[in-house]
């Protein structure tokens, strides 16, 4: 009965953030970014345009996406933690009970799974990891060849390092940042409403690392 509907016509419907915020305390205050945070230069905090920054206010949800950064029970501040830092480890299970309880029930009335589609990466986001992959693999080579040749100006010996222990450390940095590009570019295609990056960024199953192996 407290709550206001977002939209009376042609029947009332409700927020999630509406209908979450009424698991929340009247006295929590939280700001918190979650994992889908863009890491943008200057951050927008409740001006988020991906809505990826936390604001609870007095028990109200403003902005924001929970997930596993901001109601984890292992982050030092998440939500949970705050109610069992303020209000003690009772309220604190009330709330993770009722919040499990609510969860469930919004999966079981509209699922989340994943298909082939979700994953499947074509057009000029196909192109563009394509290229990051060669240029990965072109360097390689030219520390490879430097290698080789003894080609200190291009492959400069790792302090404690032999020149092949080097060699594999530069290899293995090269590939590890074409894999992090990569992967960033597909969930970038795939957008953050699909069923397979909800589940990867929440915190809920999987990492991108597996969504970017998938589509790459």
């Amino acid at each position: 009965d407290q709550l206001t509907p977002v939209t009376v016509d042609p029947e009332p419907m409700y927020s999630g953030k509406e209908i979450f915020s009424t698991l929340f305390p009247d006295d929590l205050n939280i700001k918190v970014k979650s994992k889908f945070c863009k890491k943008c230069e200057v951050c927008e905090e409740e001006n988020c345009l991906y809505d990826a920054f936390v604001v609870i206010r007095n028990g109200k949800l403003i902005t924001g996406t929970i997930d596993e950064n901001s109601f984890g029970a292992m982050q030092s501040n998440s939500i949970l933690q705050r109610i069992i830092k303020d209000h003690g480890n009772a309220l604190g299970r009330i709330f993770l009970d009722s919040a499990t309880k609510m969860l469930l029930y919004v999966i079981r009335q509209n699922g989340m799974t994943m298909g082939l589609d979700e994953v499947y990466v074509h057009g000029h986001a196909y192109e563009e990891i394509e290229k990051i992959l060669d240029d990965a693999k072109t360097e390689s080579n030219k520390l490879i060849d430097a290698f080789h040749d003894n080609d200190t100006t291009i492959l400069r010996r790792a302090p404690g390092r032999s020149m092949r222990e080097t060699l594999e450390l530069r290899i293995r940095q090269v590939l590890a940042e074409a894999r992090k590009k990569a992967e960033e570019t597909a969930a970038d295609f795939i957008g953050d409403e699909a069923h397979s990056v909800i589940m990867t960024k929440s915190g809920a199953r999987g990492n991108i690392l597996n969504l970017g192996q998938m589509s790459a």
